[in-house]
């Protein structure tokens, strides 16, 4: 889905999710609120894009995967929320 919008809001209920922003313009300084319960929430992101990360894990799981490169673009992306008994992958592409 294309998000037109500077917030989303995603919310995963024992199921899985994934979110590609590969193609968001951090310029905007996007944020997204990510809510999980006993679910897994897959956020792909280019490997240039700043990312400041404050989900909550209780009882659960927020780890990054990939490397994101030195170079950055312009801005960044927020990531927010909280999951409960969930795993999300934060993927740099």
């Amino acid at each position: 889905a294309l998000i037109q919008s500077r917030n989303a809001t995603s919310f995963t209920l024992m199921g899985s999710t994934t979110l590609d922003l590969r193609d968001v313009d951090a310029s905007q300084n996007p944020r997204l609120h990510v809510v999980s319960c006993m679910g897994e929430v897959t956020i792909r992101l280019p490997s240039d894009v700043k990312v400041r990360s404050s989900i909550t894990p209780i009882l659960a799981e927020v780890a990054e995967k990939g490397r994101p490169s030195r170079t950055t673009r312009p801005g960044e992306i927020e990531l927010t929320g909280f999951v409960l008994m969930s795993e999300v992958k934060i993927k740099y592409e």
